[in-house]
């Protein structure tokens, strides 16, 4: 499945993809190039919440809204401003 963010401008792309009973994912900015990703997939109140590490170590958690909808943060690392860490609010939108 690929999931992709609305923004036309730097957006984000995560395919993700069955095998052998595995979910492999791949990750990346949407037209530059995707990068694995180790993925984990856990039940969380009434939801599927996915997380995890970008090449550039932040930290992506998303939660399965719906079947076409994942939303969530990129929580950005290093020194942005005099603060460690930063919340990006992030939306992936199924592709079909």
């Amino acid at each position: 499945m690929r999931w992709q963010t609305s923004r036309s401008d730097e957006g984000r792309t995560l395919v993700t993809q069955e095998n052998g009973g595995e979910i492999e994912a791949n990750y990346g900015i949407t037209g530059k190039g995707l990068d694995p990703v180790a993925l984990t997939v856990e039940a969380w109140a009434s939801s599927i919440r996915i997380s995890f590490k970008t090449s550039s170590e932040n930290t992506v958690i998303l939660l399965l809204v719906n079947e076409d909808w994942l939303s969530g943060t990129m929580v950005l690392t290093g020194d942005r401003g005099g603060s460690d860490l930063v919340n990006r609010p992030m939306d992936l939108q199924r592709k079909k």
